[in-house]
C-alpha cells in the first residue's frame, strides 16, 4: 500500500546514510540527489540529532523536539508517520516519515521525509476518477465532494 511503499523508500535512504556516514556535506549531497530522483512528491528531506535539532539540504534548520512524532521515533526506534502538519523544512502541508538512522544497531539520528498532502490528494482523486467513482466531467463541486469523500484517505489513499 501507499504508506508501506513510502516507508520502505525512506528506510532504504536511512540505511544508505548509515553506510555513507552522517557528515553534513555527505548527507546534504545524498539527500539532494535522492530528492531529485524520487520527484516532487517529496518536498524535503532532513536529518535530526537525538535532541531534535535538524538541518535540511536547503539550508533550513531548527528543532522538532516539540513535534508529536519526535518522542515516538526516539522511544520506539522505528519509523513513525506523522499526522498532517506544516513542514518546518519547507512550509508545505505534509506528512512526515521519521526514520531512525542506526549505525551498528544503535540509533544515531533521525531521517525525515516530508511528503506533500497535495500529492496524496491528487493521487486519491486520480484513483477515484479512474475507478469511476467521480463522474466523467469533473466540476469544482464534484472535486470538493471527492475530497470530502476521501476523508482519512488523505493519509491512506485508496488502493
Amino acid at each position: 500500500d501507499w504508506i508501506d511503499t513510502h516507508k520502505a523508500q525512506v528506510e532504504l535512504l536511512s540505511s544508505n546514510l548509515a553506510i555513507i556516514g552522517l557528515e553534513p556535506d555527505n548527507v546534504n549531497a545524498y539527500l539532494t540527489e535522492q530528492k531529485s530522483l524520487l520527484g516532487e512528491e517529496y518536498s524535503s528531506f532532513w536529518l535530526s540529532d537525538l535532541n531534535g535539532d535538524w538541518y535540511a539540504a536547503n539550508g533550513n534548520s531548527g528543532s522538532i523536539a516539540e513535534r508529536a512524532y519526535f518522542p515516538q521515533v526516539i522511544e520506539r526506534q522505528e519509523t513513525v508517520v506523522s499526522d498532517p502538519l506544516i513542514g518546518k523544512a519547507d512550509g508545505n502541508l505534509v506528512v512526515v516519515f521519521a526514520v531512525p538512522v542506526k549505525i551498528n544497531g544503535k540509533m544515531q539520528a533521525i531521517l525525515g521525509a516530508n511528503i506533500k498532502i497535495a500529492s496524496m490528494l491528487e493521487l486519491s482523486v486520480r484513483r477515484l476518477f479512474l475507478a469511476g467513482l467521480i463522474p466523467g466531467h469533473v466540476t469544482l463541486t464534484n472535486l470538493v465532494a471527492c475530497v470530502s469523500m476521501i476523508g482519512s484517505a488523505v493519509i491512506e489513499p485508496p488502493p
